[in-house]
């Protein structure tokens, strides 16, 4: 995906926490690491200026950080993991995604428990989207959106629209584990 319209973006990477910054070059977020295998409880705050991160689920943020691309408003939001032209043996689970406006009034709101069967193509919901479906992660009815970048011809991503909002937040719960049976080639793994 390009970076030339971002407010902002954040990476996991092998633990650390990454932003990047106005230049478009990743910064790692010192004092601020993940595990895979592990819920991260992800909230990004932007305003016209600048964003900020939190993977506690909104109790203690890191930034905020200058904006990309200043005074622009956001309405494409993206989760993905993986880059064109490589393939990762990770995967990336995304659930209980909500978008809200800067009064915290919910604009969009997927659990993708109602109106999924496991395996469904988000493509045919969220256009745009690239090598994201939805799987059940245990025996119950818990359904989550899977990005898995087993291809190398695009990243594996989810995304997802609303009105233009000059200021807002995203949050969701991510788990990055590897993909079960999948090996990345070599040459083109990341």
């Amino acid at each position: 995906a390009s970076s030339s319209n971002l407010t902002g973006e954040i990476v996991f990477s092998n633990g650390a926490v990454k932003y990047r910054d106005a230049n478009k070059d990743q910064q790692t977020i010192e004092g601020l690491t993940y595990a895979d295998d592990t819920d991260i409880d992800v909230v990004l705050k932007w305003t016209a200026t600048d964003y900020s991160v939190s993977i506690d689920g909104g109790t203690t943020f890191f930034g905020p950080y200058v904006a990309i691309n200043t005074g622009t408003a956001t309405e494409t939001y993206q989760i993905r993991i993986g880059s064109s032209g490589k393939e990762s043996a990770k995967e990336l689970l995304a659930d209980d995604i909500v978008i809200a406006d800067a009064n915290d009034t919910e604009i969009l709101n997927e659990d993708f428990e109602t109106g999924y069967v496991d395996g469904e193509d988000l493509s045919t919901t969220y256009s745009s989207s690239a090598e994201a479906t939805v799987r059940s992660i245990d025996s119950s009815i818990n359904l989550v959106a899977r990005m898995a970048d087993t291809t190398t011809t695009a990243d594996a991503e989810l995304r997802l629209t609303t009105a233009a909002l000059a200021e807002g937040s995203i949050s969701t719960t991510l788990k990055l584990q590897a993909v079960a049976g999948f090996t990345a080639t070599t040459g083109v793994d990341e």
